[in-house]
């Protein structure tokens, strides 16, 4: 763990199946979530709006990572993370699960967790203890979740004393992150001309992705294309979902109820600068 010292965590192998076969993605040191940059609350937009050409927008909602942790759960089966409220027994059946679970399941890794036990139990060797009380107490007690949008937070924020606001508050304005001086992170403001330039990358990216996508496509029919190796038996991506094995109790996934499925999302009020 001397590389853990520095500030970093280490990723998993992995081997993900795309159009032309297996692609090898090797484990790598990334450093710790407070020096990955800013985490932007995620928002809703209406096919009529994303459809748009030449679509931009700005975020101007960041997520809080002390509230983050506190809230952050795994989805093994698919390899993301989610954060908010998926506290109910139906995100557990679906296979969501709180992050230390992981330790006792065994069935993925989580780095993100596993850099955080080894760097917070070094001061606190009942830091693990705590994490599990905690999410035990958010299951029990609803007032004690975090909110599901950002309107709902401004009002359960408004309503608590101000010493306790910062255990609710998962997301601020990004001016007011700004104007507080406690990130560690330096922010500088740009002008037009290099928003402008920043779009025009952004429309280069998106060209090179459908770029990839033919050419992965080709694949299919390519010859010369790299495969797994004869007699590998080769999962189609729907079916690679579901390569993850779960306990007999989790076997018939439940599905989350439908108010949960926008957990910490901005209403339309924060969804422009």
């Amino acid at each position: 763990m001397a590389a853990a010292a520095t500030g970093l965590g280490l990723g998993a192998v992995a081997l993900p199946l795309d159009a032309a076969g297996y692609v090898f993605e090797a484990g790598h040191w990334d450093y710790a979530l407070e020096r990955r940059g800013v985490l932007f609350a995620p928002i809703y937009l209406p096919r009529s709006v994303y459809a748009r050409e030449g679509l931009s927008y700005s975020p101007t909602i960041t997520i809080d990572l002390g509230v983050l942790r506190a809230n952050l759960f795994t989805y093994p089966r698919y390899g993301h993370y989610y954060f908010g409220d998926y506290y109910d027994d139906a995100y557990r059946s679906s296979g969501i699960y709180p992050q230390f679970e992981s330790e006792s399941r065994h069935t993925w890794y989580d780095p993100i967790y596993t850099y955080d036990r080894w760097h917070y139990s070094r001061t606190d060797t009942r830091w693990e203890e705590r994490r599990r009380q905690e999410y035990d107490h958010r299951r029990s007690d609803l007032s004690l979740r975090p909110a599901r949008t950002y309107r709902e937070m401004e009002i359960q924020v408004a309503r608590m004393p101000e010493a306790q606001r910062s255990n609710v508050e998962l997301a601020r304005p990004l001016q007011t992150v700004v104007q507080s001086n406690a990130s560690p992170l330096k922010y500088e403001q740009i002008n037009t001309d290099t928003r402008q330039r920043i779009a025009r990358q952004a429309t280069d990216v998106h060209k090179f992705r459908d770029e990839r996508v033919k050419w992965e496509a080709t694949g299919k029919t390519n010859p010369n294309a790299v495969r797994p190796p004869a007699g590998t038996a080769t999962l189609s991506p729907a079916e690679r979902r579901e390569a993850v094995t779960l306990p007999a109790e989790h076997a018939a996934p439940a599905t989350p109820p439908a108010e949960h499925k926008e957990a910490a999302t901005p209403t339309a009020e924060h969804k422009s600068p």
